[in-house]
């Protein structure tokens, strides 16, 4: 049975319009009618997911709430959250409602170990301070037998300055230069792949040359939801 799903954007809004149209493009239709239900809630005013897991800033989780019990109400039999951070609160949103909440790390990490079934491979991690802080991958990854490696307090700094960068409308191609170094360093440190943690990072696919196979946690969860949303 065909389903309803909610988005649950906002986070920033540009990720969450690149995550719809990676649903569109994942969806198997040949006329507007064979694609399924969608609502898209665009919420930025969710506060800012990093500050608060850093001791600054108000608690998301309220408003992460109410934008999920909203998106229930509206009519939506699932929701995806394209922003990795927000994971961090990914039980007690998913307590708030009946309706099934995807998880995208666990989506990644699932697709990481479907793609490497005879050894343990190596991962690079590029995501937000909070998302790294909270080893929200790492630990995901771990429980499967993946070995990660992240960036240094240095690269990491200035990974978060591209990624706000993105969010503020700034320079793309300053951006995708250091997102390219920081995926080539992973690269020397013994990652077989890298994963972008981190929802923005796919605005920057076209001015990247990545040395090694890149999962887009954007796609993976773009996938998924289709997959649910057709009853797979």
């Amino acid at each position: 049975m065909e389903r309803t799903v909610g988005i649950l954007g906002g986070m920033g809004p540009e990720a969450g319009c690149w995550f719809y149209r990676k649903v569109i493009r994942s969806t198997p239709a040949r006329c507007d009618q064979e694609h399924f239900r969608v609502i898209l809630y665009s919420q930025p005013k969710i506060p800012d997911r990093t500050a608060f897991l850093q001791g600054r800033g108000e608690s998301p989780i309220p408003h992460l709430n109410q934008a999920a019990r909203d998106l229930e109400k509206w009519g939506a039999d699932l929701i995806a959250i394209p922003c990795n951070t927000a994971h961090h609160f990914w039980e007690e949103i998913q307590a708030e409602v009946a309706v099934p909440v995807l998880h995208i790390v666990r989506e990644t990490a699932d697709m990481v170990a479907r793609s490497h079934p005879q050894g343990s491979p190596c991962v690079g991690i590029l995501a937000t301070h909070g998302t790294i802080s909270g080893r929200l991958y790492q630990k995901t990854l771990q429980a499967k037998g993946i070995r990660s490696v992240v960036p240094k307090a240095s690269p990491q700094e200035q990974v978060q300055e591209s990624i706000e960068a993105i969010k503020g409308g700034g320079d793309l191609n300053k951006a995708a230069s250091i997102i390219q170094a920081a995926t080539e360093w992973l690269a020397e440190q013994g990652a077989q792949a890298v994963i972008f943690g981190c929802t923005e990072l796919n605005v920057l696919d076209s001015l990247l040359r990545p040395p090694v196979p890149i999962y887009d946690s954007s796609e993976i969860l773009a996938q998924a939801t289709v997959r649910f949303a057709l009853g797979r």
